[in-house]
């Protein structure tokens, strides 16, 4: 998990280069203890607020989906954070 977090995690920093809202990500979804998180071990509550700054993250990546950074950056929500959104 720590080399898929490292290279999820450069993807993630070139996206904050590229726009600067994506920063307000990288003590939460992106910070060293996302790597550590368990989402089994979560309560509802805590789930229902991860899936709020999940949502709203892939509301700000979904115009650079087709960059590589967004691609990496997309794939630690679904890899870390099991995030499948069931609602379109």
């Amino acid at each position: 998990m720590d080399s898929i977090y490292q290279i999820c995690l450069e993807g993630y920093e070139e996206l904050c280069l590229l726009d600067s809202r994506f920063a307000r990500y990288r003590s939460n979804v992106f910070g060293a203890q996302s790597v550590r998180e368990d989402r089994m071990q979560m309560t509802k509550s805590d789930n229902s607020d991860l899936n709020v700054v999940l949502e709203s993250f892939l509301g700000l990546v979904g115009s650079r989906l087709l960059l590589k950074p967004a691609i990496k950056s997309v794939e630690w929500l679904v890899r870390r954070f099991r995030y499948v959104r069931d609602r379109f």
